[in-house]
């Protein structure tokens, strides 16, 4: 009966001190943000816009010519017709959008398709349409600006005799047309949404929005590309870059990763202000959101122990697999890492690390994105050697760890079956095999794997996919010989 007492005690020792936690420190909970709606769909008429609206590119002497789908001069019926940005402004009347809205603001919420913090990134311009001409609307969702930057700069330029002559660096810097040709800028821009804007807090995904029911962003460039329909010449990337694949995946980490570096600074400088400290969106979801059992985390293929108690690992996803990519990039990142992985880091410390590594990423990104190509025996040696490697130490990765090794494997085989023909159905079994595997760890209707409740089930589940995988992991080595 003591012992009950003494329990009973501690537990509301517990409980009270968690409330004066909560109490003290108002930026823990969801903030008191009020949702800020649209008051309109489109811009306002100004004397000088910079957002001119997807109009101004219609035209059948430019981008709207009558050819067929992905051609040269037919660019906005791709995007039109194929581009899932497209629909980006469409998915905030799901029911989904909808309930994510009411779990933020309460039952009385404006509809999501008017909400700022949906806008910002659902539409172009951030959503704001104070900065946008009359001719541009939100309907259009993400659409050409997004990308090429506000037309307001190049819109008449680029139109003229002599611009196309132009660098693409001048184009950007005296024009605001944004590289896109450019890995390293096209991976920057894919990043600004997709992982996340440093600069436009809005423009952010963090633990309330995933709280609410958004997705936690697992961006990866080159497997997003492959599937894209490209309204340029890729065909002409890939005579400059027969790597290309391999280079859009590395490209793609380390955006990814200085985007995710740029976002902690950000958020540690605002941190003084009462901005949530850390922002568990940049952590590890598992470290918190698993069995409450000493050998049970959410990992795909054998259990590993729990991490040290009140560490969460930073960034798993966005920069967990940089070390694949590009060993400098991945030491750029060690301090901060360490030090975010820290019971408590402290913000100023954390701000300082963060700032340095997304430096040092832009220009090791910048180096990269146009180095010389890989020859197809070096990517075929990478890929043996990864796949080895992976089959080695599979048992003890994560899932997040294994989805981004397939990636990368995934981009070098399509770089090995452009360059040398390998299209044969055994060449492609083991990836699908491996594919298969991974996906099989989402019960339906998650968005990442979950553990099982049947313990024992999912012990024999583990070792037997375990064995898959290494078996198809062997013949990944095997066939890149």
């Amino acid at each position: 009966m003591a012992w009950k007492i003494v329990g009973a005690i501690a537990g509301a020792v517990l409980l009270a001190s968690l409330s004066m936690l909560l109490a003290a420190d108002p930026a823990r909970l969801p903030p008191p943000r009020g949702q800020v709606l649209a008051k309109g769909l489109s811009g306002t008429r100004l004397d000088s816009p910079d957002y001119l609206g997807t109009a101004s590119c219609t035209s059948s002497s430019c981008h709207h010519k009558s050819g067929h789908r992905r051609a040269v001069g037919s660019e906005f019926v791709t995007w039109n017709a194929e581009d899932p940005h497209r629909k980006a402004w469409e998915t905030l009347f799901s029911e989904r959008s909808q309930r994510m809205v009411r779990n933020l603001y309460g039952a009385g919420a404006g509809p999501a398709s008017q909400t700022a913090w949906c806008l910002a990134c659902h539409a172009t311009g951030e959503g704001d349409l104070s900065r946008a001409s009359t001719a541009f609307t939100l309907v259009d969702a993400v659409s050409c600006e997004s990308c090429h930057g506000p037309a307001k700069g190049w819109l008449a330029a680029h139109t003229r005799s002599g611009f196309r002559e132009l660098d693409p660096e001048t184009k950007e810097k005296d024009f605001g047309l944004l590289n896109t040709k450019d890995l390293a800028g096209r991976a920057k821009v894919c990043a600004s949404c997709h992982v996340g804007n440093a600069d436009v807090p809005l423009m952010q995904v963090n633990h309330d929005l995933i709280a609410a029911g958004h997705p936690r962003l697992n961006f990866e460039l080159s497997s997003a590309l492959a599937k894209y329909p490209a309204h340029w010449r890729v065909d002409e990337e890939q005579a400059r870059f027969p790597d290309l694949g391999w280079r859009t995946w590395q490209s793609g980490q380390l955006a990814c990763a200085e985007a995710a570096a740029r976002l902690t600074a950000s958020r540690a400088r605002q941190a003084a202000s009462g901005g949530a400290w850390p922002e568990f969106a940049e952590q590890d979801c598992f470290s918190c959101h698993k069995n409450l059992t000493v050998d049970s985390v959410r990992a795909p293929l054998k259990k590993a122990p729990l991490a040290p108690l009140g560490r969460a690992p930073w960034q798993t996803w966005l920069a967990g697999s940089l070390s694949l990519a590009d060993r400098e990039s991945h030491e750029a990142l060690l301090a901060l890492r360490a030090r975010m992985a820290a019971p408590s880091p402290l913000p100023e410390q954390a701000r300082t690390l963060a700032l340095q590594a997304g430096e040092s990423l832009a220009r090791r990104s910048r180096s990269l994105a146009g180095g010389e190509p890989l020859t197809a025996m070096a990517e075929s040696e990478l890929l043996a050697r990864l796949a080895r490697d992976t089959a080695a130490a599979a048992g003890s990765m994560s899932w997040e760890e294994l989805a981004q090794r397939y990636l990368a494997m995934a981009a070098l085989r399509e770089d090995l079956r452009r360059r040398e023909g390998r299209f044969d159905a055994a060449f492609e079994k083991p990836y699908l095999e491996m594919r298969e595997l991974l996906k099989g760890q989402f019960p339906p209707g998650h968005d990442s794997p979950r553990a099982d409740s049947d313990e024992g089930r999912a012990a024999r589940d583990r070792e037997t996919a375990l064995r898959r995988l290494e078996s198809a992991l062997g013949a990944i080595a095997g066939s890149a010989r």
